[in-house]
């Protein structure tokens, strides 16, 4: 009898529903007989008959699902299309979608404090262990309540239980009490979580730029039913940048585990901390005798906040420079798609899909002809300051004005430094939504400078491959995106030698260049046509004589207001 208390409460306590009933053909046919309102109301025998002849129903019932009378209540039409998101709404926590039983017919539980689901990690590289456990209340409409703990190595489903509880004050003291047996930590203090040693880290995560099935089966639906208002070429680009598949590809070959956490899930303050950790790497291997056991234990800490995929090897310790450096570009990366996560969510989903991602990058974006002037420039430049060490070719597939108001406004002050240059800049296809909407940033104090040969600053080339590498392209993707940027950069500190050292440059010089052995001639600088005061190193490539540790030019400004975004050029790879 308690598996029909949903219908019977719905008979007894509800109004709408008993009207709803009372209205329907079905109801008055079976009122007629005699038959429905006595075995329906006073003790549900039909129901109770029909749920022993039919599992089917009989598993609707179980469910909290209605049949027959009850579809055609639009009280319960409307119940029942809230029940079949099979994720809570944008912001809430979705159920882990490994709970099969309950993933479509339960949430996560929400209080004032937040959702009930925690995500831990620990990785111990000693002894192989780079594991998780992950925990969620749920509850469904009739108030049944569960526990949902899921535990293993990380990259594997692991193994699971569900906890049925009688009640919401049993349900919160077995997940509070697993909380705390695994982290060490109250389960009402995890805003101030303090990592105790040999226990799990919690993985403070933010859900809410998360979308859920129905947003995307509507978005499917716009983008077949609404045309949109943006240039072909427009569209294709916006496409492109937005598709998740090409972020999670990125995070694979990082060896980032997506699959743990939602793409963009992590807090930027995770990704702040695991940068502090790789800064205490860097200063401990700077001495002559780094301690090593304090390498493991930071590398530990750097993984455990930080998901990585190895299968069912160990994690490497972080001991060399090159790892620091690698990990930090991870970092720099995981910030870049967080950003792009928010302009998918941020998104006006009333509209076409890749009109509303292209008002939420908040850039011009214009194709530019291929018969213009500053094209046949761009083609030039290309074409000149190929370096021959790079053995691949590069062809233009398409060429975009870019105006971000931001950059714009920023260089209206900086514009007025003398020695402006149209120069490259390369990064991954995954990082253009957050590069297109943020602007390029200065990496953070708290960074590790390994890896910033000049120091913390914006780095561009005038060797369209120097910066082409960085795109990251291949033969089984061989497409990619490179920016044109006009940088004001005043009087340059020219170098010959790396220094990471480097805040900014002294006094009176607004820029550093790294002085490269091999260099576009100088000479042969040209005006970009419509815009006199910018040049573009074009010209073709001298042996410039310097002894240098640099092949090839760089430039770094260290304000991000002397530069401003002009051209994004579409270009393909071949051997």
């Amino acid at each position: 009898m308690e598996k029909t208390k949903v219908y019977k409460d719905e008979i007894e306590k509800t109004k709408v529903y008993k009207d709803e009933i009372e209205k329907s053909k079905v109801y008055k046919d079976e009122k007629e007989k005699g038959k429905v309102y006595k075995d329906e109301v006073e003790n549900t025998k039909k129901y109770k008959d029909e749920a022993e002849k039919s599992k089917k129903y009989k598993d609707e019932i179980e469910k909290g699902k209605y049949k027959d009378e009850l579809e055609k209540s639009k009280n319960y039409k409307d119940d029942n299309e809230a029940s079949k998101s099979q994720a809570p709404k944008k912001g809430f926590v979705p159920v882990d979608s490994n709970c099969k039983t309950l993933y479509k017919t339960s949430q996560v539980y929400h209080s004032s404090s937040g959702p009930w689901s925690f995500m831990l990690n620990q990785v111990n590289i000693s002894n192989n262990n780079n594991k998780f456990y992950t925990g969620q209340l749920l509850k469904d409409k009739e108030d049944n309540y569960w526990c949902w703990f899921r535990w293993g190595r990380v990259g594997k489903v692991g193994q699971f239980k569900l906890s049925d509880c009688s009640s919401l004050s049993e349900a919160k003291a077995t997940f509070c009490a697993k909380f705390l047996e695994k982290s060490g930590n109250e389960w009402e203090k995890r805003h101030k979580f303090h990592p105790v040693k040999g226990k799990y880290i919690l993985l403070d995560i933010d859900f809410g730029g998360e979308s859920d099935s129905e947003d995307e089966r509507s978005k499917e639906e716009k983008k077949d039913t609404t045309p949109s208002l943006l240039d072909p070429s427009v569209v294709n680009l916006v496409e492109t940048i937005f598709d998740k598949k090409i972020l999670q590809k990125s995070l694979i070959e990082m060896d980032y585990n997506f699959e743990k956490t939602p793409l963009g899930g992590l807090k930027k303050s995770v990704i702040n901390q695991a940068s502090i950790i790789l800064a205490k790497i860097e200063k401990q291997l700077k001495k002559d005798h780094p301690n090593k056991n304090e390498l493991l234990d930071l590398s530990n800490q750097f993984y455990s906040f930080i998901p990585h995929f190895s299968g069912m090897k160990a994690l490497p310790v972080i001991d060399k420079m090159k790892t620091v450096k690698k990990k930090q570009k991870m970092l720099e990366e995981l910030k870049l798609m967080k950003i792009a996560n928010k302009v998918i969510s941020d998104s006006d989903h009333t509209e076409n899909p890749v009109d509303s991602q292209y008002k939420a990058l908040g850039v011009r974006i214009s194709l530019l002809p291929t018969d213009s002037a500053v094209y046949l420039q761009i083609q030039k430049y290309v074409k000149n300051t190929h370096g021959s060490t790079h053995n691949y070719k590069i062809n233009i597939r398409q060429v975009f004005c870019l105006t971000r108001e931001e950059d714009e406004q920023r260089f209206q002050h900086y514009g007025q430094l003398s020695n402006h240059l149209l120069l490259w800049h390369g990064s991954r296809m995954s990082n253009f939504v957050g590069i297109l909407s943020e602007g390029l940033r200065i990496a953070p104090p708290e960074a590790p400078a390994t890896g910033y040969m000049f120091g913390k600053g914006l780095y561009f080339a005038d060797m369209v491959s120097k910066s082409a590498n960085y795109c990251h392209a291949s033969e089984e993707d061989p497409k990619g995106l490179l920016l044109l940027y006009e940088v004001a950069l005043g009087n340059t500190w020219n170098l010959k030698e790396s220094n990471e050292q480097i805040v900014s440059p002294p006094s009176p010089y607004h820029s550093t260049k790294g002085l490269g052995g091999v260099a576009p001639n100088p000479s042969q600088n040209e005006p970009e046509v419509g815009n006199p005061n910018c040049f573009i190193p074009s010209g073709k490539q001298i042996q410039t004589g310097i002894d240098s540790e640099l092949l090839y030019n760089e430039y770094i400004v260290y304000n991000e207001g002397q530069c401003r975004m002009r051209y994004l050029e579409g270009l393909s790879w071949r051997r």
